[in-house]
C-alpha cells in the first residue's frame, strides 16, 4: 500500500508501480520504497495515475486505488507464489462484472483498510492540494 510515485509500463500493458511504504516487506535499494506489479489489463492501467493511493488487500487479488472522493476496485494478478499454492478460482477477488468499478467514498468494503499511516499521509496531502487550488 502507498502513494503511487512512479509508473513503468511494460510491453503488453504490464504495469509496475513504485510507492512510498515504510512498512514494506520487500528488500529495495531505495530505503522507503517498494515496487509492485499488477498484471496486464490495459483498461485498468489507463485508470491508475501518479499520486493515487494504492492498496492490495492481503491474501487476495483484491486491489483498489483512491483518488479524491472516489475508489476504484479491481482484481489484480499480483502474487505468483499465491497462485502456485492455490487454484486461481479459489483466490479471493472482488465480485465485479467489469475489469474495474469506480465507487463513491465511503465504500464499506475498503473502509476497514484505511486506518493506517500511509492513507492518513495521503489524506493530509490531498487536503493541502485542494486548499492550494482554491
Amino acid at each position: 500500500m502507498g502513494i503511487i510515485s512512479k509508473r513503468e509500463l511494460w510491453k503488453g500493458c504490464g504495469l509496475s508501480l513504485e510507492f512510498y511504504d515504510r512498512n514494506r516487506k520487500l528488500l529495495s535499494f531505495k530505503k522507503d520504497t517498494s515496487t509492485f506489479s499488477i498484471g496486464n489489463d490495459c483498461k485498468i492501467i489507463e485508470q491508475i495515475h501518479l499520486k493515487d493511493y494504492f492498496h492490495k488487500i492481503p491474501e487476495s487479488n483484491k486491489c483498489f486505488i483512491i483518488r479524491q472522493d472516489s475508489v476504484m476496485i479491481f482484481n489484480c494478478e499480483t502474487n505468483l507464489e499465491e497462485k502456485l499454492k492455490k487454484s486461481i478460482d479459489d483466490i479471493d477477488k472482488w465480485e465485479i462484472n467489469e475489469p474495474f468499478e469506480w465507487k463513491e467514498l465511503p465504500f464499506s468494503p475498503v473502509e476497514k483498510y484505511l486506518d493506517n499511516e500511509q492513507y492518513q499521509k495521503f489524506r493530509k496531502g490531498r487536503k493541502n492540494t485542494f486548499a492550494n487550488n482554491i
